[in-house]
């Protein structure tokens, strides 16, 4: 017997028994239909099946009932394979099964091979055995015939049964002769739907495959069906398709089952069917479905490939056997700038010719032939160049700036254009002068980095940009990109010109910078004892302003002066730094005065805050109205109230304050406070 039908045996002894518990001598499966009950079962090894084949088999069901069995009810005494001599149930089950003649020849014609070694004849008889076992999975008749299969017809959809199967006159060494299994009847059994078929169609052929692993413990094997109209359906399998697995395969998943098409360019429809431990067969699966078509068995080829006005190319194509050029489903022109590619589509349809309106300067092209199965056919490569003499489109987008080092960094955006080999960068002192190149190779990035030298007068530099392409066609200059040379001079310093002592401080005088990239002024005084720069005034170069007067000091103390000249570059100079003693013998007047009745008291009283230092007294002045005024009362330091207890009835006072310091400066009277009394 061939390997691959002993593997195929072999599984399927496997698959039965791992479906059942491995520690008794009968192996027993049920399937529950309406009203009946089928039992299949299988001794654990040869020795025991000769002997149920000569004792015969007993089956005995209890029913269950609250948790406890009936009386037994023996359903079958002796249950053996089909007689030898039977001459009516063995023709008849020949004629319509063809594994019937290998079973009656392992049960009744091999037993007396004299001839044979005594090893091969067992081996002869154990794949045999093995074969009519594989037949009972896929045959409840065949199962009969071997004294393996039982229908309980008494059996109702109510009840929950015991089943038992043992083997008459056991042997008194055998442990377990006999085996047990208990049935829901109430619960039917089914054939799980098998969902995960799938085809692929190639040429004149198809495979089906389906993932056999998911049904393992309900089909041993499967039917396979075509149709041609998706109606009629006729089994294409001559015997049962089942998953084959070796030692190089012990995981194998997936049954392929392939199909040769009977005519092409015909939809062929294709399902399956599963068959149970009981030979009775499945719902269909779900439905694949494909049209064959014939193989191509030549090569495409470009025939003719021409250059129209350096400007389109022109390619024809055909099948290198002609009688070829209507089977594919369609052609596929490629093209690539270099031969080993990579290739791109470019065109696609059942035509034979074709006309790129957009070459490159460098052109591979390929045809491809696609059948009907999606697979492609190449032809050799063709080569068109096309002579460019179409310059590159003008660079935009051009950006530049320079750091105060002046390190220039020039920016602009890459042309659309793929044959652009490099840039080239020039650069100018003025834009009435010519530009010049810069660059000695192609920048081939859109970037350019240029030193610019501090040394010179010119304040502007202005960049502009050429494309250059493969054929060295120019591209025009780009538009001219302005960058202002960093500034590393100061500006020409203001001066202070003028200084004048005023009552209420020095009024400044100065000459603004001459140069005309200034920016701000910065006004900045310094008294002679902190030494501090305090910024008292600043103003942008467009004000017109050449004084100030800064209040902003202190009687009795020194200042020096000087202005901060900033250029647009952040440059700065510093004016000359004239010096002035701050001191007029007058200090600002009291402002906060407060002056108020008292008729109970007959009184006038006086508030004021002041709030100078180093001060010796404080002079009251009074006066009628219209009259001069007189002193009245002279107060220490720190006074800050006064009541006059001299005021007459029925006049309007005025009164004033100075403050005297100890240095002998006054302070300005102060403005009159007017009060009726």
């Amino acid at each position: 017997m061939r390997i691959k039908e002993i593997f195929l045996i072999l599984f399927s002894w496997l698959i039965f028994l791992e479906t059942y518990a491995q520690d008794k001598s009968i192996h027993i499966k049920y399937f529950v239909k309406q009203n009946e009950v089928l039992l299949r079962w299988l001794p654990a090894n040869k020795q025991l099946f000769d002997l149920a084949v000569k004792n015969g088999y007993k089956i005995t069901r209890y029913s269950k009932e609250n948790n406890s069995l009936s009386l037994p009810i023996i359903l079958a005494e002796n249950i053996k394979p089909f007689a030898g001599n039977d001459s009516i149930k063995w023709p008849k089950l020949i004629r319509k099964n063809k594994n019937a003649i290998l079973i009656y020849q392992s049960l009744y014609q091999n037993k007396n091979s004299s001839n044979m070694p005594a090893a091969e004849k067992a081996e002869q008889q154990q794949m045999l055995y093995n074969m009519m076992l594989l037949s009972c999975d896929f045959s409840a008749e065949i199962a009969l015939s071997c004294g393996l299969f039982f229908r309980d017809s008494t059996a109702g959809n109510t009840k929950t049964y015991s089943y038992k199967i043992e083997i008459n006159k056991p042997p008194v060494n055998l442990k377990a002769p006999s085996s047990s299994m208990e049935v829901n009847a109430a619960i039917l059994s089914t054939n799980p739907p098998i969902n995960n078929l799938t085809g692929e169609f190639k040429n004149k052929k198809v495979d089906l495959r389906w993932k056999a692993t998911d049904f393992t413990n309900y089909y041993g094997g499967y039917h396979v069906e075509r149709s041609a109209d998706s109606i009629l359906y006729k089994q294409i399998n001559n015997s049962p398709v089942i998953l084959l697995t070796s030692q190089f395969e012990k995981k194998k998943e997936m049954i392929t089952y392939t199909d040769t098409l009977p005519t092409t360019k015909t939809k062929y429809y294709y399902r399956i069917k599963g068959i149970n431990n009981f030979g009775e067969e499945s719902t269909p699966s779900n439905m694949v479905s494909g049209i064959g078509y014939d193989e191509l068995r030549s090569n495409p080829l470009i025939d003719s490939i021409k250059v129209i006005g350096n400007r389109k190319i022109f390619i024809r194509w055909k099948m290198k056997d002609e009688k070829e050029n209507d089977q594919p489903k369609e052609y596929i022109l490629l093209r690539s700038e270099k031969d080993k590619g990579p290739y791109s589509t470019i065109y696609a349809s059942k035509q034979f010719i074709f006309t790129d309106e957009t070459p490159k300067a460098t052109n591979y092209y390929k045809i491809g032939a696609v059948s009907l199965g999606h697979d492609t056919l190449y032809s050799y490569s063709r080569l068109a160049l096309i002579i460019d003499t179409i310059p590159p489109s003008v660079p935009t987008g051009v950006q530049a700036k320079s750091d105060p080092k002046g390190n220039v960094t020039i920016k602009w955006t890459k042309n659309p254009e793929a044959d652009v080999q490099g840039y080239k960068i020039f650069k100018s002192n003025s834009l009435t002068e010519e530009f010049v190149q810069i660059n000695e190779q192609f920048a081939r990035t859109p970037t350019y980095s240029d030193k610019l030298n501090l040394g010179t007068l010119s304040k502007k530099i202005y960049y502009s940009i050429v494309a250059t392409d493969n054929n060295f066609n120019n591209s025009e200059l780009s538009a001219p990109i302005e960058v202002k040379r960093p500034d590393t001079i100061a500006p020409v310093p203001a001066m202070i010109k003028d200084m004048q002592i005023k009552q209420n401080g020095i009024k400044l005088f100065w000459i603004p910078s001459s140069s005309d990239d200034v920016r701000q002024y910065t006004l900045v005084h310094q008294d002679e004892k902190t030494k501090t720069d305090i910024k008292i005034k600043e103003w942008k170069n467009s004000d017109s302003t050449t004084s100030f007067l800064d209040t902003v000091l202190a009687f009795g103390i020194g200042y020096r002066f000087k202005i901060i000249t900033m250029d647009e570059d952040s440059n700065h100079s510093v004016s000359n730094t004239p010096y002035m003693f701050f001191e007029t013998g007058f200090r600002k007047k009291i402002t906060d005065v407060k002056v108020k009745t008292d008729r109970t008291k007959r009184s006038i009283t006086l508030e004021w805050n002041y709030p100078e230092k180093e001060i010796e007294k404080f002079i009251i002045y009074r006066g009628k109205k219209n009259e001069p005024l007189t002193i009245i009362k002279t107060l220490a330091s720190p006074a800050s109230f006064f009541e006059d207890n001299t005021p007459n009835i029925g006049n309007n006072y005025e009164y004033r304050i100075k403050a005297v310091f100890q240095n002998g400066a006054e302070s300005i009277i102060s403005d009159a406070s007017s009060i009726e009394f």
